[in-house]
């Protein structure tokens, strides 16, 4: 149903996407690339191509802010526990915006 749908992917966008997504972004790619060419130039690469990924030109900018925030957030706690909950602080109010009009 209409209803399920819109359940899966609020359940998506709140807790998968968020999960898997600073799983790939933060702690594999932001990781390797610190290590590779500081933390800078990793929050920036690891950023834009989270915002690519998105496939949203319209909002590619607020992506990459989003991108460059998780991972001062990576950085400021060492662990994936606050990227993860202010992705999907973000993902909430994403939907609300968009259920609201």
């Amino acid at each position: 149903s209409s209803l399920e749908k819109q359940c899966v992917i609020i359940l998506s966008a709140l807790v998968v996407a968020p999960i898997l997504e600073e799983f790939i972004f933060r702690k594999f790619l932001y990781k390797a690339l610190k290590f590779n060419f500081g933390i800078l130039l990793a929050a920036l690469i690891s950023s834009i191509v989270f915002a690519l990924i998105h496939f949203t030109v319209s909002s590619f900018f607020v992506l990459l802010v989003l991108g460059l925030f998780l991972c001062y957030c990576y950085e400021k706690y060492g662990s994936l526990a606050a990227p993860v909950i202010s992705h999907a602080f973000f993902n909430l109010l994403m939907i609300f915006s968009i259920l609201t009009g």
